[in-house]
């Protein structure tokens, strides 16, 4: 018979000495609440030296309950504990209040210390007034909604844990092992295993994601330890990789678990109480390696990747690549804000990889709580987790023969309410469906600054704007004060003026007294993309806001990004010369000027920029995609006056190598600054593709001749007589 969790329950106090005073009795109650693993979550020392007095009356469970500030909250990612303690009177974000609320396992106590304003949000549910900040009410009034198991100020019989130790459903088989699973974990194990002695020695991938709560590290962990033990006869190295070496607890445990349960005895490393590796004899050792140090230190036979939406795609990628066995366990739906990322970066990517033999699975059924958990729906309603995009109606499709109208979303108090969570919905369905980056705490932004808001595009045939086409994220930036000015001058960065802050630090303090808007995400419908409708939606915003000197963008650089943006008048002015570590990509911001005033002095930040990008492709650009770089180049604007320095001799070396004389780098300078010019002229010197693309790689990033033959996939006879083609073609440009 299948048992299942009880729901976990919420604790309400707004009184510092009776929420501890509850805490305590309970933990004192009975032997399993002492042996109760558990989190205090504060930031005030006073409150931390309160409970650890009172630790001392009942010591035994000091070696399962762990102190954690708000900044130590994302090491909590992933693990199961039994109760927690928030102090949520300070500013816990709303990506911190997603991990603790879902990381208590089902039947466990939350217990919740706010302020009397917070309490009164929650008595007012929707009718409330925005007490404190908006979205802290929107919080509480759809915590109101889960009243079942939410008591105010309880008294001390009614706060009782009612674990279910077992949440599982079956057995494995007895000729594998007897430990209880649910039937989904048992499909996915016996498919790894198969999988995985079918291909020990091959370029193997499993993929397996996962909600939270659904039991992927187990499943995972006991697969591996099954293998280890009845499969691997030879020496074999794995290493997890995670953000924090407490993300893959779970997972060491069980593979632990499964080695205790067949009869071997690990060695066991520990570090600050957790498992780091594990080791059979010489031959079988697993070792964790944090991100950063994977590729560079992995000669692992398997890398499996907990909480692979939270690490970086370049990473991922890399060891892709790798003739190796690799695992990667993901969360779609997750709060960390990666997983659509994952999805479309890393799950897209392997889909077009025939040499990569893959195996996906999804787990669907919770094991750590109820299938319709109260808390799982009350963290969907609040921060939109499972918003999705709506079903296109028929009568919509024909978007070519349409008109469109645009609606403005400044009102974010009637958004972040229950008349207004429709439209709410509807947005960040299509953002979290197009963006990889969507995070809970982008949608508190939204409802508490007064320079973020949504426009939305409509159908002007939809009267009731009932289906949303495109959905835009905007932020208001520009006008600074002195005080504001000063800090960027000072080499400061300015919240909530991203491209003010890039320009005045690198430009100008012209730009300062310019106002502008930021487009920070924009979507459209997914079955509408490429049609026109991103186009529709910037004009509209352009033609309502004349107003404003420029519209601006900043995103992680990609060809089709790029073009995107150049083709609606956009130009490069500022890109960061260091990969962000979530996207694998380089942010490049790209604007245009829209006021006279702007269309003055912007045309010359992207003449320096064009400079100042060329020269960094010899730096930290040096990897960049050379479509990338082709495509930003395109955009720039040009600068028919550059004259590249060619010295006497350096005329000279550039006739012997164009007549065969002397070889590629001996003329290299000159090679070079014949480049520069014709990318930052626009000449009317016409170049193929493959020649544009050699120039790119070969000159202008200086890479070798074996790494320019393995992107541009050509010989190296043919890339070096297509080179020499270009460079005697461009020769022109200085031959007066």
């Amino acid at each position: 018979m299948v048992s299942t969790p009880y729901n976990r329950s919420i604790f309400l106090f707004q009184d510092e000495i009776i929420s501890l005073d509850s805490l305590f009795e309970w933990l004192k109650n009975t032997e399993s609440n002492k042996n109760a693993f558990g989190a205090i979550i504060t930031d005030s020392s006073h409150l931390k030296a309160v409970i650890q007095e009172k630790f001392n009356l009942i010591s035994s469970s000091l070696e399962k309950i762990f102190f954690y500030t708000t900044k130590d909250i994302p090491r909590l990612l992933g693990q199961t504990i039994d109760f927690i303690f928030i102090d949520f009177r300070g500013d816990i974000s709303a990506n911190s209040m997603c991990i603790l609320l879902e990381c208590i396992r089902g039947g466990g106590l939350i217990f919740l210390l706010i302020t009397s304003q917070d309490l009164k949000s929650y008595l007012q549910g929707w009718n409330g007034k925005f007490p404190t900040s908006i979205f802290r009410q929107w919080f509480f009034a759809n915590l109101s909604e889960c009243s079942e198991h939410l008591l105010i100020n309880p008294k001390k019989e009614e706060i009782q844990a009612r674990f279910n130790p077992m949440p599982y459903a079956i057995t494995l088989s007895k000729k594998i092992i007897e430990i209880p699973v649910s039937e989904e974990q048992q499909r996915f194990i016996n498919t790894l295993l198969l999988k995985l002695v079918d291909n020990k020695s091959s370029n193997f991938c499993s993929v397996l994601t996962a909600n939270r709560g659904r039991g992927k590290s187990a499943a995972v962990g006991i697969a591996i330890g099954i293998f280890l033990t009845d499969q691997v006869k030879h020496p074999f190295y794995i290493n997890i990789s995670s953000p924090y070496l407490s993300n893959c607890q779970t997972l060491f445990k069980f593979i632990t678990l499964i080695f205790s349960l067949k009869g071997r005895d690990p060695l066991i490393r520990k570090k600050d109480n957790m498992i780091y590796e594990l080791s059979l004899s010489n031959k079988i050792k697993i070792t964790y390696l944090n991100p950063d140090e994977v590729i560079e230190k992995s000669r692992a036979n398997l890398v499996i990747f907990e909480e692979a939406s939270a690490i970086p795609v370049d990473i991922l990628k890399a060891i892709l690549a790798r003739k190796v066995l690799k695992i990667y366990i993901a969360t779609i739906h997750g709060y960390e804000g990666g997983g659509r990322g994952f999805q479309y970066k890393i799950l897209k990517y392997l889909e077009r990889q025939e040499k990569i033999h893959v195996s996906n699975f999804e787990l669907k059924t919770p094991i750590r709580y109820l299938s319709e958990d109260n808390i799982e729906e009350f963290l969907n309603k609040v921060y939109l987790l499972n918003a999705e995009a709506q079903e296109l109606p028929e009568h919509l499709k024909n978007i070519e023969n349409q008109e469109y109208n645009s609606v403005s979303y400044k009102n974010t108090d009637q958004l972040f309410s229950k008349e207004g969570s429709n439209i709410l919905r509807n947005h960040i369905g299509l953002l979290l469906h197009s963006h990889y980056r969507n995070q809970p705490n982008d949608l508190e932004l939204l409802a508490n600054s007064e320079k973020h808001y949504l426009e939305g595009i409509y159908s002007k045939i939809d009267t009731n704007k009932n289906f949303l086409f495109v959905s835009i994220l905007i932020s208001e930036e520009g006008l600074l004060d002195d005080d504001e000015i000063s800090l960027l001058t000072s080499g400061k960065f300015l919240e909530g003026n991203l491209i003010p802050s890039v320009i005045i630090r690198y430009f100008s303090e012209e730009f300062s007294n310019l106002k502008g808007l930021r487009i920070v995400r924009i979507a459209t419908h997914p079955s509408l993309m490429n049609r026109g409708l991103g186009k529709v939606a910037v004009s509209h915003l352009i033609n309502k806001n004349h107003d404003n000197d420029w519209l601006g963008v900043s995103f992680g650089a990609t060809r089709k990004l790029v073009k995107f943006w150049g083709k609606l008048g956009f130009v490069p002015v500022h890109i960061r010369p260091i990969k962000t570590k979530e996207t694998g990509t380089w942010n490049l911001v790209m604007i245009q000027p829209l006021s006279l005033i702007a269309k003055r002095i912007i045309p010359s930040f992207s003449k320096d920029f064009q400079l100042q990008f060329i020269n960094l492709l010899r730096h930290s650009l040096h990897s960049m995609e050379p479509e990338i770089v082709q495509e930003i180049l395109k955009w720039c604007n040009n600068i028919p006056s550059y004259a590249p320095e060619l010295t006497s001799s350096g005329k000279y070396r550039l006739k012997q190598y164009l007549e065969g004389k002397i070889n590629f780098l001996l003329a290299v300078d000159s090679i070079y600054a014949l480049t520069m010019k014709y990318f930052v002229t626009k000449s009317s010197i016409k170049l193929s593709n493959s020649q544009e693309i050699l120039l790119i790689t070969r000159v202008l990033q200086g890479r070798t001749w074996g790494q320019t033959m393995a992107i541009s996939g050509l010989k190296w006879n043919v890339a070096q007589g297509l080179l020499e083609k270009a460079v005697k073609k461009i020769s022109k440009l200085v031959e007066n």
